[in-house]
């Protein structure tokens, strides 16, 4: 077995080898260094923000999905809708008491519920100035009492769905007549 062999130079002696060595190249590697770790840094910002973008976009697009099928869907709903109103307005009144006419009622409130949870409401257009956002002309009347372009008839009713027209209402607007116009 060999003995061990102990490093007997001095400490100071170390030190100065140490030293030796150019610092230049050290600089220069560290420059280096610094300039991989700030592209890659930019690069995982750049990253960071197009993921954020991509996931904003995509919960737009998500929301933008829903709500076209939500419109679609009830665009399909409200002919139902509109017949049932009919037959409810045409019950006659000593028919009013059974119970199934009761259960109608009841399903028509759960509608309205249901309507008013999704923000969805009738127009009222009758006495209403005519608005070719809102209402699409069937006919013109010429009624005395009323306003020009006041809307006087219903022929289907309109809904909104928030502030946006999901179906335009069907209407009668009234006309002035020539001759019963004022004069400028």
């Amino acid at each position: 077995m060999e003995p061990l062999q102990h490093d007997t130079a001095p400490a100071a002696d170390k030190k100065s080898s140490h030293q030796a060595s150019p610092p230049a190249k050290g600089t220069a590697d560290v420059a280096s260094l610094t300039s991989q770790r700030d592209e890659y840094l930019n690069g995982w910002k750049r990253a960071l923000a197009d993921y954020e973008n991509f996931k904003r976009e995509s919960i737009e697009r998500l929301d933008t999905l829903t709500r076209t099928t939500l419109k679609m869907f009830l665009l399909d709903l409200l002919p139902f809708i509109d017949a049932y109103y009919t037959a409810l307005s045409h019950v006659p009144e000593s028919e009013r008491s059974h119970q199934w006419y009761l259960g109608l009622l009841q399903a028509q409130k759960l509608w309205e519920q249901l309507a008013q949870r999704h923000a969805i409401r009738r127009m009222n257009s009758i006495g209403v100035q005519f608005d070719p956002a809102r209402h699409h002309a069937l006919a013109t009347a010429q009624e005395t009492g009323k306003k020009e372009n006041e809307i006087t008839g219903v022929a289907q009713e309109g809904y909104l769905i928030r502030d946006e027209v999901l179906r335009p209402a069907l209407v009668t607007v009234n006309k002035i007549a020539p001759e019963a116009a004022p004069q400028k």
